[in-house]
């Protein structure tokens, strides 16, 4: 393990606290355990030590060892890391975020990592529209969320005739996580052209989940 991985382990576990891990714990549905450390601690104490610990290995292989520790804050902590790196990586960096998108997947991790994926897609345009039209069209299913939600800091860039594209291509499931992200995609993007969106889920009622039009027309009514 690295250096810098092995400090930062050491530092949660000394600022961990029980109460909180069991509360945390509860709230994911007894999914992942948790040190017990609330967001804003976790992210004063990565601070501090990478002031004291330089990164000491590639990106990558520092973002998998912390994605492989059993506790989610570690999880927490390596997302606030690609935060600050991403913006260094290459083109086929976006292989190392699909593979946390399906890692430990649920959607705390997984629509930070969205919007990191669309800030990394926007960096690299010739990446596009592969990418996501693979992780549309793919069998799991957060993949399919990451791809809906790629562009929700896009603003008034958005694609928006790919986002239709994709929460067709998902309106048939029954699956929450995606109806879910249908509607909170098409909100985002009713700040920008609101006419759009409510003409799309009127065109589409028949065919959008009564939660995705709920979701797309929250600020619209």
């Amino acid at each position: 393990m690295s250096a810098f991985v092995k400090e930062l382990e050491a530092d949660f576990q000394l600022a961990g606290n029980p109460a909180y891990a069991e509360q945390m714990s509860r709230y994911m549905r007894n999914k992942f355990p948790f040190f017990g450390i609330r967001s804003p601690e976790v992210k004063r104490l990565l601070k501090v030590r990478r002031k004291a610990t330089p990164l000491d290995d590639t990106l990558g292989h520092i973002l998998h060892r912390m994605w492989d520790h059993d506790n989610r804050e570690m999880q927490f902590a390596a997302i606030e890391v690609l935060k600050k790196e991403l913006h260094k990586q290459e083109a086929p960096f976006i292989k190392v975020i699909e593979t946390l998108i399906v890692t430990k997947s649920w959607w705390d991790t997984v629509d930070a990592l969205s919007v990191l994926a669309g800030d990394h897609l926007r960096r690299h345009p010739a990446l596009q529209p592969k990418v996501t039209d693979t992780w549309i069209t793919a069998e799991n299913m957060w993949l399919q969320r990451a791809a809906i939600l790629h562009q929700l800091k896009y603003g008034p860039e958005t694609d928006f005739n790919r986002m239709k594209q994709y929460v067709l291509s998902v309106s048939h499931s029954r699956e929450f996580f995606l109806q879910k992200a249908s509607g909170w995609a098409l909100r985002q993007y009713a700040r920008h052209a609101p006419h759009h969106v409510r003409d799309f889920v009127e065109e589409n009622k028949s065919t959008l989940s009564a939660l995705t039009q709920r979701e797309a027309m929250k600020h619209l009514r």
